[in-house]
C-alpha cells in the first residue's frame, strides 16, 4: 500500500517470546459476481497463487497485483514504549508476479495477461502482506514458450522443493478459470469494484 518504515520505527516492534505460528492453509472468503459467498483456500504447498485490488494510483495500467504465498503465519506484536496489550497480527509472505506491460492484453487486443516473478535482486520483489489484502486465488498457466529460469532468483527457500530451483519466465493470467474470475476481469459483477 505504498506505506514505508524507518528501521527505528522497525526495532520498537516487539513480537512476544520472538515466536511465529506457522500455518498450512489461509481461507479467503469472497463475495462471487452473483453476491453468494464464496471461498478459496491457499496452500503454499500446492495452490499459492493470489490477486489484490493495485492501488487506484497504479491502475492506469492493470487492476489486480499477483503473487505468490510462500508461507502464512500470526505473530502477537506491540509497540514498544507503547506499554499496551499485544495483537494479533495474521501476516502473508509473498513474492510479487509483475504484470508484462510490455505486450498488450486484455479483452480488447484479444490476449491474456501475461505475469512473471519480480527480480529478486528488487528488494521490493518479496513483501510480507496482510491476507486481508487478498481477494481471491488466481489461476496462473506457464507460458510454455518462454522455458523454465532460474535468472530471476537463485537457489531459495522461496520455491517448492518440486520445482527443481526454477521458475516459468512467465504465466498467463487465467481470466476465464470462472464465470467469478470473467466478471472480476469485465467489470460486470454485483457488488464488484470497477475495475
Amino acid at each position: 500500500d505504498g506505506v514505508s518504515f524507518s528501521d527505528e520505527e522497525r526495532l520498537r516492534v516487539r513480537i512476544k517470546k520472538d515466536t511465529m505460528y506457522f500455518h498450512k492453509v489461509l481461507r479467503l472468503n469472497y463475495t462471487s459476481y452473483d453476491r453468494r459467498r464464496q471461498q478459496d483456500i491457499i496452500n503454499p504447498a500446492t495452490k499459492a497463487d493470489i490477486m489484490m485490488l493495485a492501488d487506484p494510483a497504479d491502475r492506469n495500467t492493470h487492476s489486480y497485483y499477483y503473487a505468490r504465498v510462500l508461507s502464512i503465519f500470526h505473530v502477537k506484536a506491540r509497540h514498544a514504549g507503547s506499554g499496551g496489550k499485544y495483537h494479533h497480527l495474521e501476516i502473508l509472505w509473498i513474492r510479487w508476479l509483475a504484470l508484462d506491460e510490455a505486450r498488450p492484453a486484455g479483452f480488447v487486443p484479444r490476449r491474456l495477461y501475461q505475469v512473471g516473478f519480480a527480480d529478486a535482486n528488487d528488494p521490493e520483489a518479496f513483501a510480507f502482506v496482510s491476507p486481508d489484502n487478498g481477494l481471491r486465488a488466481v489461476q496462473l498457466v506457464p507460458n510454455f514458450v518462454h522455458r523454465k529460469t532460474n535468472n530471476k532468483l537463485y537457489k531459495s527457500i522461496a520455491r517448492r522443493p518440486s520445482e527443481g530451483d526454477l521458475d516459468w519466465f512467465r504465466f498467463y493470467v487465467n481470466s476465464f478459470v470462472d464465470r467469478d474470475m470473467f466478471h472480476r476481469f469485465t467489470g460486470n459483477g454485483i457488488g464488484h469494484r470497477s475495475t
